[in-house]
């Protein structure tokens, strides 16, 4: 029993002598990993992204306003439809049209956006901290017409809505 234990209590030194001198190469990969992470210039780090935070928020928030316009106006144009209101389907015809030309220029400005990640994503790759910074003055930009849009949609949504019930 006690030459078994030795056996046993042996090969279990044997395992756990190979298995630090595993854990020392992976660990030397780790470091190397550690210093290329410490090395690269992190988006969060940048001038001003607090303010893209902000201006996110806001849009969110611009979106969710718009998101119950839509609801109130579907609520009322099917209280219209069902009072036969012939003379709302043209104004409606009318909203939509101008709702149009806002849609496509909000689209244009998210693919712009769009756009200017993948630029800052190249400049990251690349470590170029000056054309980060530039890029993200643009997507600040970009961003605040984005919200900009949003507020006229949402405006013309609340006039519509105006238009709706007065009717």
């Amino acid at each position: 029993m006690r030459k078994m234990l030795t056996l046993v209590l042996m090969g279990l030194m044997l395992f756990g002598l190979a298995g630090s001198a595993l854990a020392v190469e992976v660990g030397a990969d780790n470091q190397s990993r550690i210093e290329k992470a410490a090395d690269k210039v992190k988006v969060k780090e940048l001038l001003n992204y607090d303010q893209l935070l902000s201006l996110r928020e806001e849009g969110k928030a611009n979106r969710e306003q718009i998101k119950a316009d839509n609801q109130q106006i579907k609520e009322l144009i099917q209280a219209a439809k069902a009072a036969k209101n012939e003379e709302i389907l043209p104004v409606i015809k009318e909203q939509r049209s101008a709702n149009q030309a806002l849609k496509a220029d909000l689209k244009t400005l998210r693919e712009s956006q769009k756009g200017n990640w993948e630029a800052m994503k190249a400049a990251r790759q690349a470590q170029d901290q000056v054309q980060m910074q530039s890029i993200m003055d643009q997507i600040i930009s970009v961003r605040e017409a984005i919200n900009t849009n949003l507020v006229e949609i949402s405006a013309d949504k609340v006039q519509f809505i105006e238009v709706l019930q007065g009717r």
